[in-house]
């Protein structure tokens, strides 16, 4: 007769399986599936949820900035600086535009609340900028090698590695410096510094041949403003800090 007592020990495959589960529940989900859950949870109408009219206004004045660069490329002037500030300019106001509308209206305070954190939702409405000023540089720099004196190649590369250095820049001030106007004036900053090449012309014109002549130089920077980008996205979704702005900037 079987004593009642006796607890039986769980089997070989019984134990793996008990472990795999313990492991694969314990174990943080990844940046992806967490942002794929983000989607399928909301879709993309949730996402942008109460932001639709900064996206058409954010596009429109970063469409604005690249008038300034067709303008010094049928001037015949150095155009690297405007290049560097028209790339990631619908970026930057998409990003500014959207962020301080939910702050006015106190909208941040409610995605608080969600089952997804405020910087899954940033995480993922930044990759979802990127890829929209990604595909209006890719555009833009086709109609410039069509009409304008710049080949597409060489226009679409440096337009995309400067919105990638950017936007790796702009992650990481986000994430790391303590002061809340200092994040919020980052992209002032940006232009100023472009600007500021474009003051001293033998530079910026010694830019323009560096990267015409020796392309590798550009892909690399590309290459680099990619990868670094993704490892920041990555960093801000995983981050489990509670009770902070969705933009990370208080």
């Amino acid at each position: 007769m079987k004593n009642k007592n006796q607890i039986s020990m769980p089997s070989g495959q019984e134990k793996q399986t008990a472990i795999h589960t313990i492991i694969s529940q314990g174990m943080p989900p990844s940046t992806a599936a967490v942002l794929m859950g983000l989607w399928r949870a909301l879709g993309l109408r949730g996402i942008l949820y109460g932001v639709g009219d900064c996206m058409v206004l954010g596009l429109l004045a970063g469409a604005a900035c690249w008038l300034a660069l067709i303008y010094q490329l049928l001037a015949g002037a150095c155009w690297l600086p405007a290049a560097l500030v028209a790339a990631p300019a619908s970026y930057a106001f998409l990003f500014q535009l959207a962020y301080y509308k939910e702050s006015q209206l106190g909208t941040q305070e409610i995605k608080m609340v969600c089952r997804y954190t405020l910087r899954h939702l940033t995480a993922f409405r930044l990759l979802l900028f990127g890829g929209i000023a990604a595909v209006l540089c890719c555009v833009l720099s086709g109609i410039i090698g069509l009409f304008l004196p710049l080949r597409f190649g060489q226009a679409a590369v440096i337009t995309l590695a400067a919105l990638a250095l950017y936007g790796a820049a702009h992650l990481t001030v986000l994430m790391h410096c303590p002061n809340p106007w200092m994040k919020n004036a980052f992209p002032a900053f940006w232009a100023a510094g472009c600007l500021l090449l474009g003051l001293y012309a033998p530079i910026a014109v010694w830019l323009e041949t560096l990267f015409s002549q020796t392309p590798v130089i550009l892909w690399a920077l590309l290459l680099c403003g990619i990868l670094f980008y993704f490892k920041q996205i990555s960093v801000l979704a995983a981050s489990r800090a509670e009770g902070e702005s969705v933009y990370a900037s208080s």
